[in-house]
Order: structure tokens, then C-alpha cells, then sequence
């Protein structure tokens, strides 16, 4: 995405660059203040600006003559020479070392055209090569010095260097004789034979295991026109094949030795090959008539029914079971030319598929029985397959007419309202919330028809910032600032107190009317309507008190006794009260922090799609007020400043980088995406590394598809291999809270950690995973019965003693009395 704003016109040369909110000069290494800009140092590097990387049109030669040779380099702001590796200074180009290499350059690797031969004569054989400045010999893999060139070994090798793997036209037979079998290979500057696997040595050739092989190379797999059979006559079968010096045979998956040829049970299955995956000629009927159906399938030396997944014996195919299947073959995804119609008339519609044997209804997420067909959900859901998103060409239009407002999506199998973002019910769009905000969508971001002004009165306040069309948006609390609005009590709180939200130096006291302006803030206030080339300032950080007094302000409170019910943890229905009460402090932090993530969320969407200035100033405005707002517990915001912030802080750096900028805002997209909406994909994490929410809980399942099994049975399960950590029967539901994951599935968590003590050796524990669903923890956010939100079922769900570490199992109400005395307790460790 570009940058909205453009930049300075007088920093045109391209050795200045913006970043930081700062302009820099790249010639000098320093910020390109107007000291800087008139100094000497910077215009002696700007008069030559090809000295340091940069082109230029009004020199008539970028280049100095002295360094226009190939082996002169322009690198780090300084010219290097490449013939000796040093620092190209007057010094060094006068000294002899460099004129010695420079009126022989081709010694070096660059050619010349002052010189008649670039290499010398002696060095011109394919087997000197030059590296590293040096010339090599390839035949004694040695520097090709003089001495030595001249020495004995290099001169023998030298006369016969096709023994070295280069060819030659000075000897007639570049290979000698007795090596151009095929079974000879030069490598590593020796022959070797692949017969026999040894180097070719004289007394090798001339040994009689050598010589026995080489009068029979067909029976290791090198072809000869000297016999008349390659291929002995008994192997010629498809089934036998030649491996590691060795017939196989692979209808027994054994060494075809002549015992085995000779054995019943070869002799057995060579007459029947076709059962085996071979074909054959001599057979009429190479597949038995009854078995030649595509759902009969041949593997592992066995007949397999595809039907009904078990081995094709003669009682399996008389077994009323498979007739059954056979006679309806196309139930089971086989086609059928026998049938008029493969597939039943009334499971032929889109939302019926055929999964795993069994037709599935996709409208209620269902086997496709006759009962549930005839079901009264059922019947409903088909008259109105649009609203699970089937298309239908039976109603006039697909979705229906309440529905087709822009705020409606439909989303996971339910229209849900962006206006209010709830489920789309019929009690929420009679509710007047929905009416209210569905008379003024224009506020929360949709066009309007109508163009109604959202406000009577004129905005003066410095935070309300008018968006045109009548629209104006209030920074305070990041919503569209209409009537209803401003006469809240959190508005009218705030508007108290704006200092605390970094408008004005002071805390305004007395509380105006909507229509009145404040001087004392609006003299110091800056103006919002406009946006200057620079960010918007940073906000002087408010104190511990100023946040306590804001808290109160705005209806918190720090008694236990005025939280709400949810966060004072749950009823002491067992006869047992709460070890302590979790620091989730109060629920207007986290309202006020979804509505600020959301609001985020929803100026980004409208910037991106108007890319308007002002819009993306309210982008810049909502990420300042993200990170002015603070909860009141510090390892919430901890929790917060690490998986939240993080991503807005790196956006609010990036501002002016235009090579990062896409990245950013992506991630904070991502970021606002998975805070404020339901998981849609799982992650793998440590065991270890989850705690229970419970302190005690029931030994058997009570619901899932684990219900009525003992936790014991599904510890069995996992130490036996018949179940993974990581099954789709044991993601957990979880939540991160003070920086550890808090499980929501007790029970199957119970069972991994309890299948962790099995594992050996103790360091691979570590290595066991589990799989699960990060809830974030955002009001709002539904989790489980309708009205029940994520943060409203942990509170609940937190009765832990020791912060979520052990978890004790008591015996189900249907257990008697006399087993209750040796129930099973667990007590993990940390």
C-alpha cells in the first residue's frame, strides 16, 4: 500500500531518504539537518556524489581514467582493487606489487587485450586451472609451480592423462584394452571394476573370481552379445528380477535360489500369477469372474472388498452384508450401468454428500438417515437451504429480504449483524439496539441512502473529528460520535476528563453540554480535522493515579463486592469457596478493549477501501488511543502489550517506510482477526505447557464423543498407540491467561498428562504435543449456550487451587459407595 502522505520536495537528490520521521543523508551517514546540508564535508560528497555510489549527469566522467580497469571495484564508499585485494589509494597503485599484476592481469583471471596470449603456453592444457590467483594442476591436484611442472610425476602423469580422466589425441587408445568393458570405471584417478566391486588392478583382472564373473556379467546386470542367453531361461519370468547380485523372486518375496524354484509353494503361485498382480497369457480368465467388480481390489497377496473394507473370502461375498452393498453399489461412490438412477431421488440434492459409507446431510451436519430426514429440523432447514449457504432456484431470492442489508454476512452456518455484531436472530433485529443502529448505518461504517446527519449540533470538541457527509467520530471512544452517543455517561466521563486521552495539558473538571467548548483544552488541543506531513505526537504517559481516578471515573470500581457476578469466580454450589479470585479486574477494561480492537478494525477497512487522508488519520488515532488504554490487572496488560500491542507498535514505526508497510498492516489485520473473533485453526503446543481451569472433576466423560468412557480408558488408548495426542478427539479449548494456556477440556487434558508419565525416556516428554483452539479473551466473544461469552465461561470454569497444575478425579454418581473408597486420584506435578 502507498504511503498517504508525500514528502519534502527540496530533499529531490536520491542520496536522501525518509524514515523515522526524519530525513537522512546517505552520502554522509547522518541525519540531514541544515547544519548538516551546508557543511563542508556534505558539499564535497555531494559535488561528487560517483564516488560513493551515486550517479550523476554533470560530470563528464563518473569514473576516474586511473580506475576504469576491470579489476578496480567501487565498494563500501571506497575504490578496491581486485588484482591484489587491497584499498585502490595513490600508494598502492604506484607500488611495484601492482604494476607487476597489473601488466599481467590474465595471471589473475581477467582477460587482456595488450597481451598476445592471455594464458601461457605451457599452462594451456585442460588440466591447469586457475583459482584463487594461483594456477592448479588437475592431474596432481598441486599449485602448477615450476619445480613442479617439471618434476617427474607431474611429467608421467602428464604422458598418459587419459588415465586421469582427460582425453587425449596424442595416443591412439586413450583407454587402455582390457578397461573398455562396461564394467570398468575411472574414478578418483583409479579404475575399478563394478563386477566385483574392487579397484582394476592387475592381480585383480587376473583373478579367478574376476574372470568367473566377466564370462557371466548378464548375471550382474551388464548385457553381453557373446551368449546367446543373457538372461538364464527359468528367469525370464516377470516376477523375477535381478537385485544386489541376486535373482528375487517377487511372487514369494524371496532369493530365487533353485530350492525355492523347486518348492510347492512357488510352484503354486507361479501357476496362478494373476493373483498376484502379474498377468498372464496362458490363463483364459486371469481374474476369477466373481471378484472381477472395480470395488474388488488385489493387495498384500489378498483379495480385498472395497465395499465393505474387509478381505474378499467365499463367506464375505455370500454374506447378506456384502450382497446388500453389492446390489446398491453406488452408495458406496461406484458407479453402476445396472441402475437407473445410482443415487436415491431424495438424497439427491447439493447439501447430501457421500462420506466414509454413509450419506451426510451438510444443512444439519448429520448422518442422512430416514429418520433425521423426516425430522422437523430437517424439514425446515431444507424449505430454506439459502440461509445455510445452498443455493436454491426454487425461492425468488436466495437470501431473504430482511437479510440483504450490507451489515448482514452469513458466516459458519448463521447470519450474523456487523452492525452490532451479534448473531442475526429474529429477538436481536426487533431489539431496539439493532433498529437504532440500523436507522444510522452510516456510523458504524455502511453507506446510506438517506444521508442522515448524525448529529444536529455543531462539533467544536477536538475529538470529534468530522469525516464529511455529516459523519463525525469520536476519539475518545472510538465510535461514531451521533445524538445517542453523546449523551452517555462514558462519554460524558470522558469529556470530563480528556487529558487523560492526551488532549490538552490539563484535566478539564467541570462538564460541558455537547454544545459547549472547553478553553482550556481547546487552547492546547491540537487540530485533528487536518493532517500535517508528521505523525501526530506522542502522548505524555498518564500516572498509576490518573488511571485509578479515570477507572472510577468511568464506573469502575475497586471493591470486589461491585464486580460483576462473573468475575468473582464461581458459587460455592459444592461446599467449597474459590482459592482466590483471578485478576480479570474489571469487566468495563475488557468491553472498552474489544470496542477499541474493533474500532481499529473498522477504520482500517474503511482507509483501505476510500484511501482517504482523514480516514487514515483515524487509523493513526485509534492505534494511539490502543496504547493509551491500560487494564487494570498488570499481567492482563502484560498479556496484552506482548500479543496485541506488539503488532501496532511495529505499524506506528513502519509509518513512513513504504518497503514495510504492506507487512505491518497485515499483521495487525491478522492480530485484530484472531482477538476478536472464534479460532478457525488449531496450533500444537507442549503439554506441558497447558494447566487445568479445574481443581477436581468427574472420572468419566460426560458429553463428546468420548461420553461415558473413564479417563483411564482413554490413558490406555494413548499409551497403546490407538490414539494420538494430537486426535481431532482431543483438541482442546483453550484460553491465555497471565501468560499460560488454561484448558477448558479438563478431562482429555487429564488424560494427556496422565499419558505423559508413560512416556520414556523423561527428556522426550517435552516433545509430546497437543493440539488446540486459542480462545482469545474478548467480550463478546460466544462460547458454547447462546449468551455465554469466552471470559464469562473461564471465570466460571476457574476454581483451581495451585493455579491450574493438578486436577483430582472423583467417581461418577453411578459408581456405588464401595468403590468410592479406592477411586483413583491423580495429582500431576507442575
Amino acid at each position: 500500500m502507498a504511503n498517504p502522505w508525500g514528502g519534502d520536495p527540496k530533499f529531490s537528490f536520491p542520496w536522501f531518504e525518509h524514515r523515522n520521521s526524519e530525513w537522512h543523508c546517505r552520502l554522509c551517514k547522518r541525519v540531514a539537518t541544515d547544519e548538516h546540508i551546508i557543511s563542508d564535508m556534505h558539499n564535497r560528497r555531494a559535488s561528487n556524489p560517483e564516488y560513493y555510489g551515486y550517479a550523476t549527469a554533470n560530470q563528464a566522467e563518473t569514473v576516474p581514467e586511473h580506475l576504469k580497469k576491470p579489476w578496480f571495484v567501487f565498494d563500501n564508499l571506497e575504490w578496491h582493487c581486485r588484482l591484489c585485494w587491497t584499498v585502490a589509494t595513490d600508494e598502492h597503485i604506484n607500488s611495484d606489487m601492482h604494476k607487476h599484476r597489473a601488466s599481467n592481469p590474465e595471471c589473475y583471471g581477467y582477460a587482456t587485450a595488450n597481451r598476445a596470449e592471455t594464458v601461457p603456453e605451457h599452462l594451456k592444457q585442460p588440466w591447469f586451472v586457475f583459482e584463487n590467483l594461483e594456477w592448479h594442476c588437475r592431474l596432481c591436484w598441486r599449485v602448477a609451480t615450476d619445480e613442479h611442472i617439471n618434476s617427474d610425476m607431474h611429467k608421467h602423469r602428464a604422458s598418459n592423462p587419459e588415465c586421469y580422466g582427460y582425453a587425449t589425441k596424442n595416443r591412439a587408445d586413450a583407454v587402455p584394452k582390457h578397461f573398455e568393458k562396461p564394467w570398468f570405471v575411472y574414478e578418483q584417478l583409479e579404475w575399478h571394476c563394478r563386477l566385483c566391486w574392487r579397484v582394476a588392478t592387475d592381480e585383480h583382472i587376473n583373478s579367478d573370481m574376476h574372470k568367473h564373473r566377466a564370462s557371466n556379467p548378464e548375471c550382474y546386470g551388464y548385457a553381453t552379445t557373446n551368449r546367446a542367453d543373457a538372461v538364464p531361461k527359468h528367469f525370464e519370468k516377470p516376477w523375477f528380477v535381478y537385485e544386489q547380485l541376486e535373482w528375487h523372486c517377487r511372487l514369494c518375496s524371496k532369493v530365487a535360489t533353485d530350492e525355492h524354484i523347486n518348492s510347492d509353494m512357488h510352484k503354486h503361485r507361479a501357476s496362478h500369477p494373476e493373483h498376484y498382480g502379474y498377468s498372464t497369457a496362458t490363463r483364459a480368465e486371469p481374474i476369477p469372474e466373481h471378484l472381477n467388480k472395480p470395488w474388488f481390489k488385489y493387495e498384500n497377496l489378498e483379495w480385498h472388498c472395497r465395499l465393505c473394507s474387509k478381505v474378499a473370502t467365499d463367506e464375505h461375498i455370500n454374506s447378506d452384508m456384502h450382497k446388500h452393498r453389492a446390489s446398491h453399489p453406488e452408495h458406496y461412490g461406484y458407479s453402476t450401468a445396472t441402475r437407473a438412477e445410482p443415487i436415491p431421488e431424495h438424497l439427491n440434492k447439493p447439501w447430501f454428500k457421500y462420506e466414509n459409507l454413509e450419506w451426510h446431510c451438510r444443512l444439519c451436519w448429520k448422518v442422512a438417515t430416514d429418520e433425521h430426514i423426516n425430522s422437523d429440523m430437517h424439514k425446515h432447514r431444507a424449505s430454506h437451504p439459502e440461509n445455510y449457504g445452498h443455493a436454491t432456484s426454487n425461492p425468488a431470492e436466495a437470501v431473504p429480504e430482511h437479510l440483504q442489508q450490507p451489515w448482514f454476512a452469513y458466516k459458519n452456518l448463521e447470519w450474523h449483524c456487523r452492525l452490532c455484531w451479534k448473531v442475526a436472530t429474529d429477538e436481536h433485529i426487533q431489539s431496539d439496539m439493532h433498529k437504532r443502529r440500523a436507522s444510522n448505518p452510516e456510523w458504524y461504517g455502511f453507506g446510506s441512502a438517506h444521508g442522515v446527519k448524525p448529529c444536529s449540533d455543531t462539533h467544536k470538541k477536538p475529538w470529534l473529528v468530522d469525516k464529511g457527509t455529516d459523519n463525525f467520530f469520536c476519539l475518545l471512544c472510538s465510535a461514531y460520535a451521533d445524538d445517542a452517543h453523546l449523551v452517555t455517561s462514558k462519554h460524558t466521563n470522558r469529556a470530563d476528563n480528556p487529558g487523560l486521552f492526551g488532549f490538552g495539558g490539563d484535566v478539564c473538571c467541570t462538564r460541558h453540554s455537547p454544545d459547549e467548548q472547553c478553553s482550556s483544552v481547546a487552547s492546547t488541543s491540537p487540530n485533528l480535522t487536518t493532517h500535517s506531513s508528521i505523525p501526530p505526537p506522542s502522548v505524555t504517559s498518564v500516572s498509576a493515579e490518573d488511571r485509578r481516578s479515570a477507572s472510577s471515573a468511568f464506573g469502575g470500581s475497586a471493591d470486589a463486592a461491585s464486580r460483576p457476578a462473573s468475575f468473582r469466580g464461581r458459587s460455592t454450589e459444592r461446599g467449597r469457596s474459590r482459592s482466590h479470585i483471578i485478576c480479570l479486574e474489571e469487566t468495563t477494561d475488557r468491553q472498552d478493549l474489544a470496542d477499541s480492537m474493533r474500532a481499529l478494525q473498522t477504520a482500517i477497512v474503511a482507509a483501505s477501501r476510500t484511501r482517504n487522508k482523514q480516514d487514515w488519520h483515524l487509523v493513526w488515532e485509534a492505534m494511539r488511543r490502543m496504547q493509551r488504554q491500560r487494564l487494570c490487572c498488570e499481567q492482563c496488560q502484560a498479556d496484552v502489550d506482548r500479543h496485541i500491542l506488539a503488532g501496532i507498535h511495529k505499524l506506528e514505526d513502519v509509518w513512513w517506510n513504504h518497503f514495510e508497510w504492506d507487512a505491518a498492516l497485515w499483521n495487525v489485520e491478522s492480530i485484530l482477526q484472531r482477538e476478536l473473533e472464534a479460532p478457525e485453526a488449531t496450533l500444537d503446543v507442549p503439554i506441558q505447557d497447558v494447566r487445568f481451569t479445574h481443581s477436581e472433576a468427574s472420572s468419566v466423560f460426560s458429553h463428546g464423543d468420548d461420553a461415558g468412557k473413564h479417563v483411564n480408558e482413554v490413558v490406555e488408548e494413548l499409551v497403546k498407540g490407538d490414539r494420538k495426542t494430537t486426535d481431532v478427539r482431543q483438541i482442546l479449548d483453550v484460553v491465555r491467561y497471565h501468560g499460560v494456556f488454561y484448558s477448558l477440556n479438563n478431562r482429555h487434558l487429564k488424560a494427556l498428562k496422565s499419558y505423559l508419565e508413560h512416556v520414556q525416556p523423561e527428556n522426550n516428554r517435552c516433545r509430546e504435543l497437543a493440539r488446540v483452539r486459542l480462545w482469545p479473551l474478548a467480550r463478546g466473544l460466544q462460547f458454547g449456550p447462546p449468551g455465554h461469552d469466552i471470559i464469562d465461561k473461564f471465570c466460571e470454569a476457574y476454581d483451581s487451587h495451585d493455579s491450574g497444575k493438578t486436577l483430582s478425579l472423583r467417581p461418577s454418581r453411578s459408581q456405588s459407595r464401595s468403590r468410592s473408597k479406592s477411586r483413583v486420584r491423580f495429582a500431576g506435578g507442575a
